[in-house]
């Protein structure tokens, strides 16, 4: 059954994926479309002042009719700027293994109406990204001699086997504007197909010719990204299509979704050797909480996730997994893939007497998921296990490795939480984990020439969400690979850093923070003025720049989680100086102090030692999300707490 799931999500990740390519194509056997004097005379885009360039239309057709899923495009592209000419000079269109590209075609018109035509000869493959040894690889062509004024074309056609629309998502807005946009689907003999509309307006379906159905839309801005913004598909125009089943309230659609999926809760039903060894494992607890917490590190440290395996492809890791359905069988084998293990763990919990619950949650990284909007199930996923402790319902996660207890994957926290069980369902919220959880501490012993080089020992660690993700970054990288990140990181910030020594701990570890430390010399950080040099103690903040420097905003401000930062810095200055009437930043706030830094700053004349403390947290009171109209207020904060940790410290020769 998990199997069965497994594929289901593939296929949505497929269809996803499928939808986003931009570049497309309408057969490459018909003729190309006349292109108006008015067309290649333009000079500015006629949806968007200043953009780059305007897709002046993009048709797609998308063919369900047949066995295979059929999609063919045709895009036409007038180019403004510079930046438009370098955007548009490439095109690549990545495919999936069940894919092929075909009829590809493309052509550049001036405005003197000369054609020059991309022959055959350059579309080639290549491979664009590796994920887990598997190749993603895409049909590409370079488009030469480019420049403003022109129009691009280009046509593919798409063929994904075996496979149909089922649920799946049609993006309007792009990162270019568009004039035009058309999408022709032909559903499956006899299918009618339904849709909601996202940021789209009265966007529709209406019966077209030959079959098909055509959705369009005009003069479509180009989406804007912003930091600290919500996911796109919560901010964008988009549509999702789906099978139309009738009309169905949320609570029966919810229903029959959990109806569906309570078999599965037979898997919690402990068999043998789960009996005989949960026993053993909570002999002598003293609490609930201790019983299902033995459980949780037993399932987290003595199955071996396969998930998570930097030692195996994506393909010996479902290999190794095939055939392990249930709890006995992940028990037995001592191995399983996340669902395996949280399924075993379940069946754990229940043997030791605790009502446990299979767990469909949002994903905040994708879309903000209201279970009143029904007919939405491509926004759940199956998360994680609930297990009723008193009379309310805790959630984990043991088949994420690097999620300590406690805590669950970001993006499945603060979710809307269907939980399953083998009669009913019950909707409840997962909770959102605390700034003190997730931090970065930094600490550094720093020496300061006489020429203003700064060099020391830097040490430090992540912990919760942060530690999660960069394990993610590192855990199957090698060594060097780790080491060139960090001096990247380090670079970023001090250009003319030089960085050796780098030791980097715990990235495979399901529980330790994840640690790092280098040794790091920096010519220049002081600035040497007449007698005086002029420094930033808080040297990891060293040419940082503002969080937010637009003056305006479209979206709302969103942050992913609460986090903290605490840095503990001491800097030894040369014996020839002497700190020159320091001062202090006051500490910075909002009133009701959901975000707050404080610094302190001392001093060791006898040693000649400055010591700085810098501690930041941020998202108190589940205080991660602001409307756009509080954009200014939340800028200031930021900008006031970047002032403060710019703040510089003056040395004075003797």
């Amino acid at each position: 059954m998990f199997r069965y799931l497994i594929k289901q999500l593939r296929l949505l990740w497929f269809s996803c994926l499928f939808l986003l390519v931009t570049q497309n194509i309408f057969g490459g056997d018909e003729p190309w479309r006349p292109v108006s004097p008015a067309e290649r005379q333009m000079t500015a885009s006629s949806v968007e002042s200043g953009a780059d360039a305007e897709i002046l239309f993009w048709e797609v057709r998308l063919n369900d009719a047949t066995q295979n899923l059929i999609e063919e495009n045709y895009v036409r592209i007038k180019v403004f700027t510079e930046k438009g000419r370098e955007k548009y000079s490439k095109v690549d269109i990545p495919y999936l293994r069940n894919t092929k590209i075909k009829d590809v075609s493309a052509r550049v018109i001036r405005p003197d109406g000369s054609i020059v035509e991309i022959g055959t000869a350059d579309i080639f493959e290549r491979e664009i990204v590796r994920d887990n040894d598997e190749k993603v690889k895409a049909t590409s062509f370079a488009i030469p001699n480019i420049e403003p004024g022109v129009i691009i074309e280009y046509r593919y056609k798409e063929i994904a086997k075996n496979t149909g629309i089922g649920v799946m998502p049609i993006y309007f807005q792009r990162d270019t504007p568009i004039r035009t946009f058309k999408f022709y689907l032909k559903p499956w003999r006899g299918n009618r197909m339904r849709w909601l509309a996202f940021n789209a307006g009265s966007a529709s379906f209406v019966e077209d010719e030959k079959g098909y159905y055509l959705a369009s839309m005009a003069n479509i801005p180009s989406f804007k990204s912003e930091p600290y913004m919500p996911p796109s598909d919560q901010v964008r125009s988009w549509m999702l299509i789906f099978p139309d089943n009738g009309p169905i309230s949320a609570s029966t659609y919810w229903g029959r979704f959990s109806g569906i999926r309570s078999e599965w809760y037979k898997a919690f039903e402990p068999k043998k050797d789960i009996k005989k060894l949960v026993p053993e494992l909570i002999a002598n607890a003293n609490s609930d909480e201790e019983k299902i917490s033995r459980i949780f590190n037993f399932c987290k440290t003595q199955i071996r996730n396969l998930s998570y395996d930097p030692t195996l492809s994506r393909e010996q890791r479902a290999e190794l997994a095939d055939g392990i359905d249930n709890a006995k069988d992940a028990l037995a084998e001592k191995r399983g893939n996340s669902v395996d293990i949280n399924t075993l763990f379940g069946a754990m919990v229940t043997a030791a007497g605790f009502e446990a619950r299979y767990v469909y949650t949002g994903n905040r990284s994708r879309f903000f998921f209201n279970p009143e909007l029904h007919k939405q199930s491509m926004f759940v996923h199956l998360s994680v296990i609930a297990v009723k402790v008193g009379n309310g319902w805790r959630f984990y996660d043991p088949g994420s490795y690097f999620i300590p207890e406690g805590m669950l994957q970001w993006h499945d926290e603060r979710e809307s939480a269907l939980l399953i069980g083998k009669k009913d369902y019950i909707w409840s919220k997962t909770p959102l984990s605390p700034s003190d959880k997730t931090a970065h501490r930094r600490n550094g012993r720093f020496k300061l020439d006489e020429e203003g080089t700064l060099e020391g020992i830097v040490s430090g660690e992540y912990t919760g969400h942060l530690s999660e993700y960069h394990k993610l970054l590192n855990y199957d990288e090698s060594q060097n690979q780790r080491e060139e990140r960090l001096i990247r990181n380090v670079k970023a910030s001090m250009p003319t850093a030089e960085v050796t020594g780098i030791k980097i701990e715990n990235a495979n570890d399901p529980e330790k923070p994840f640690t790092y430390e280098y040794l790091v010399r920096v010519p220049n950080y002081a600035q040497k003025t007449g007698k005086r040099m002029f420094m930033q103690p808080g040297v990891f903040e060293a040419n940082a720049k503002p969080v937010f420097s637009a003056s305006t905003r479209v979206h709302d401000i969103y942050f992913s989680y609460p986090w903290e930062v605490h840095d503990n810095i001491s800097i030894q200055y040369p014996e020839s100086f002497e700190l020159d009437n320091p001062d202090v930043p006051a500490e910075v706030s909002d009133p009701r102090k959901i975000g707050v830094l404080n610094i302190s700053i001392g001093h060791n004349p006898a040693t000649r030692t400055l010591y700085y403390k810098r501690d930041f947290q941020f998202g108190s009171g589940e205080s991660i999300q602001f409307p756009a109209a509080f954009y200014s207020s939340i800028k200031n904060l930021f900008d006031g707490f970047h002032r403060a940790s710019a703040h510089s410290l003056s040395l004075r020769q003797k």
